[in-house]
């Protein structure tokens, strides 16, 4: 709704063979990597992205990365939503390699864009408790769980008698 509001609002997206390249590019660079470690070389490729082209191309002044993770070295502001934080509070349910790489992803996130995005007020207070992020940089946008996903389930009679408690 809010992208239909303003006219230069607009989603990107790739072609099939932007897709195929894009997938090409990463796998070969995985693959050449794989190979490099298990020869027992220090040296691995970076992914190249084409980010930066597809920001000039398109003259794109905001970057909004609607899942938990931004671009390194992005030159323009940008906006990230945060999920969840749920490593800090059930660390238990996922693995080191897992914590570290959550850690690093969301603190590069949440340090490097303009605003942050989340879904609920306990996500907001965790981002501003464990990033020490000003208040004023995290907005609640909430979800619109009904039309989400809860009506889908309305027909089946073991969700009715919920819903008719529900009111």
């Amino acid at each position: 709704e809010l992208a239909a509001k303003f006219r230069n609002i607009i989603a990107i997206r790739q072609s099939k063979s932007e897709r195929f390249f894009s997938f090409a590019r990463r796998s070969t660079i995985a693959a050449i990597n794989k190979i490099a470690r298990y020869s027992g070389l220090k040296y691995r490729l970076k992914e190249i992205s084409n980010l930066h082209s597809i920001l000039l191309k398109y003259k794109i002044d905001v970057v909004h990365s609607p899942h938990q993770s931004l671009p390194l070295y992005l030159n323009v502001p940008s906006i990230v939503t945060i999920h969840d934080l749920q490593e800090l509070h059930f660390p238990e349910n996922f693995s080191s390699k897992s914590r570290i790489e959550r850690a690093i992803t969301n603190d590069h996130s949440i340090t490097a864009s303009s605003a942050i995005v989340v879904s609920f007020n306990h996500i907001r207070n965790d981002v501003i408790k464990y990033f020490s992020v000003s208040s004023e940089k995290v907005k609640v946008c909430f979800l619109p769980l009904r039309s989400m996903w809860f009506d889908l389930f309305l027909n089946r009679n073991e969700c009715a008698d919920i819903h008719n408690e529900l009111g």
